[in-house]
């Protein structure tokens, strides 16, 4: 029974989580959009590489769980993974140290290398793509609270730079 609640409770973040970070459409049959479009007045558009307007590790549909994977790609997306996450880490430390309490503004190393590899459908083992999955859940938690206040800003920095060193760290174990 406490299973099933386990896993209800997971497949509930996920649903809500992949609610608040989908990017938003319009419908093509009408010439309104949906609640979900922002339009800008500016025109302009955020950095695609910031975290202002999507997590880190958004794309899930790039990754799928196969008993036949490839170990050194596994292995390989995993040390990119694990690089990018310290590298963000790095700067957001940084950011903290120096009183700099906007961390959705970066340019993030992570983002940018899942963007990359979100090209091509890959096969992992299960426990990779757990390991995904709970990182993806935590961090964009993470996001979504800094993005919406509820976190403090003088600790958002801080909090957003602890989330990528538990990443780095996740997926440093899955590269050797």
């Amino acid at each position: 029974m406490k299973i099933i609640k386990n896993i209800t409770v997971l497949v509930s973040l996920l649903i809500f989580t992949q609610c608040a970070t989908t990017t938003p459409v319009r419908n093509q049959s009408t010439s309104t959009p949906n609640a979900r479009i922002d339009n800008q007045s500016t025109g302009a558009q955020p950095n695609a590489t910031t975290m202002e307007t999507s997590c880190p590790l958004e794309k899930i549909q790039w990754l799928y769980a196969s008993k036949q994977f490839d170990p050194t790609r596994q292995k390989e997306i995993a040390k990119q993974i694990s690089i990018s996450a310290q590298t963000d880490a790095t700067t957001l430390d940084r950011m903290a140290s120096n009183n700099n309490n906007t961390p959705l503004n970066i340019s993030s190393s992570l983002k940018a290398t899942v963007d990359k590899l979100a090209i091509n459908r890959t096969p992992v083992s299960e426990e990779f793509y757990k390991q995904y999955v709970n990182s993806r859940l935590a961090m964009c938690a993470i996001v979504d609270a800094i993005r919406n206040g509820s976190v403090k800003k003088e600790e958002s920095s801080k909090i957003a730079g602890k989330s990528f060193k538990d990443v780095e760290e996740s997926f440093g174990k899955l590269k050797d």
